[in-house]
């Protein structure tokens, strides 16, 4: 008898044991499924649920994706076509099919519309859930609206697109240089300056500086690393750039450093070059014009000073001390030289009646 009642004390307490174990579990689980609610429903991002395909509805949704979307329940939102709030609705079967082949998608940008049709962008991130058998269930997902930042990006390009075209309006091509990346964006006017295509592109950094000239590389890359080191407010300096046609330019280069991480490192800068191959040709000419002008005015001799000269004969006492004709001295300190003839007076004096006749010039 005494064994008989361990076995049936036994088997109640097991009983026991496992209807508390159910309930803690059922407990955990609706614990577990609060905190779940609670989160979803209080995050910022959209989340939801819908069936696959082009036809697919909305099968659950939190309160961030019926705001987003423009409803006023959850309720009011299960149920409606999913395409319905794609701008492009064919976009939704696009988007279904590839989820369906690779099992997810990340951060996709898509141009989406609320309930009432108004345009909006959202990133979306979502996965296709299967059964244990492989059998697709459903699409549980992730929205986020972007709409201000896709705006404010929008308003920067504009301002980029306005900017760029006034620089290049004033024939100056236009660089912006993605410091970390060491590449630089190229406008297309630069390039046509640089006779390098027609369109603007990426170019290597180090690229772009071995265009420069040999004798003037060490003092540019010195300029421009003052300038990313904060040293110098802008970075601005002059000299020859080998274009696409093998001949070296004289550009103007101009650049600011526009962005900076948290260390202070540089991240972007942005400038011009402006093609000056004309002005230093001017330059060169008249800086050789007045080498000369100095050169041929070193030649030319100038009398100054005290002449020491005869009262009688008008013979001139050189450095030496000896004496000399007037026009040898001139001649050999001036760049004067002289050609003979005879005065008037001389002439009548030496040659008597051959100027008879003649009208004497005037004194």
């Amino acid at each position: 008898m005494i064994e008989e009642d361990k076995e049936i004390l036994n088997f109640v307490s097991g009983k026991i044991a496992l209807a508390i174990n159910t309930r803690a579990a059922w407990t955990a689980l609706e614990v577990s499924e609060e905190r779940y609610r609670t989160l979803t429903e209080n995050l910022p991002v959209g989340i939801f649920r819908s069936s696959p395909g082009q036809e697919g509805v909305f099968l659950m949704a939190n309160p961030a994706m019926v705001r987003i979307l423009g409803y006023e329940s959850e309720r009011e939102m299960l149920g409606k076509p999913v395409a319905d709030h794609y701008f492009r609705s064919l976009d939704r079967g696009v988007y279904s099919n590839e989820l369906i082949a690779g099992g997810e998608i990340k951060s996709r940008e898509i141009l989406m519309a609320r309930k009432d049709g108004r345009p909006i962008w959202a990133s979306i991130s979502a996965r296709a859930v299967k059964d244990s058998r492989g059998s697709l269930l459903y699409f549980d997902g992730t929205l986020e609206d972007i709409t201000r930042r896709k705006e404010a990006e929008e308003r920067f390009r504009e301002s980029e697109e306005r900017w760029l075209f006034a620089l290049e309006g004033s024939g100056d091509g236009v660089w912006d240089w993605d410091v970390p990346s060491g590449k630089v964006f190229c406008s297309t006017q630069w390039r046509r300056m640089f006779y390098l295509g027609e369109e603007g592109c990426l170019i290597a950094e180090v690229e772009l500086s071995g265009r420069i000239h040999p004798e003037d590389f060490a003092r540019v890359q010195e300029e421009k690393r003052s300038h990313l080191a904060g040293e110098a407010p802008l970075y601005s300096t002059e000299y020859r750039l080998l274009d696409g046609q093998g001949n070296f330019r004289w550009v103007l280069a101009r650049g600011k450093v526009m962005a900076r991480d948290g260390e202070g490192k540089p991240l972007r800068m942005v400038g011009t070059h402006t093609d000056i191959t004309s002005r230093k040709l001017v330059e060169e000419e008249r800086s050789l014009l007045i080498l000369q002008l100095k050169q041929a005015l070193g030649n030319v001799k100038a009398l100054s000073g005290l002449l020491p000269i005869c009262a009688s004969c008008k013979k001139i006492r050189d450095d030496r001390g000896y004496w000399q004709q007037v026009e040898v001295y001139i001649r050999d300190h001036s760049e004067a030289d002289f050609s003979h003839s005879l005065c008037p007076e001389c002439m009548e004096k030496l040659y008597p009646g051959i100027t008879k006749g003649r009208q004497s010039p005037p004194r």
